[in-house]
C-alpha cells in the first residue's frame, strides 16, 4: 500500500505507527479509507494474527480489510 500523505514507520510508543509526511492545511484530507471490503467476525477469526495486524481495521463497528 502506498500513501502520499503519510508514512508507516516504527513508533516510539509501540510497534509501528502512521505519521504525516508533511504539514497539512486545515481541512486537508490526510488519509481516506476504502470501507467497501468488510468482513464478518467469523471471517476475521480465520485470519492469522500477523495478517490481522497488517491489513484489518475495526472502524464504525465493522471489520475493514485494506
Amino acid at each position: 500500500m502506498k500513501f502520499n500523505n503519510v508514512v508507516v514507520k516504527e513508533s516510539k510508543i509501540e510497534g509501528k505507527g502512521v505519521f504525516a509526511s508533511h504539514n497539512f492545511k486545515k481541512g486537508e484530507i490526510v488519509l481516506q479509507w476504502d470501507i467497501s471490503h468488510t468482513l464478518s467476525k467469523g471471517e476475521v477469526d480465520k485470519i492469522s494474527e500477523e495478517e490481522k495486524g497488517k491489513s484489518i481495521a475495526f472502524l464504525n463497528n465493522k471489520y475493514i480489510i485494506q
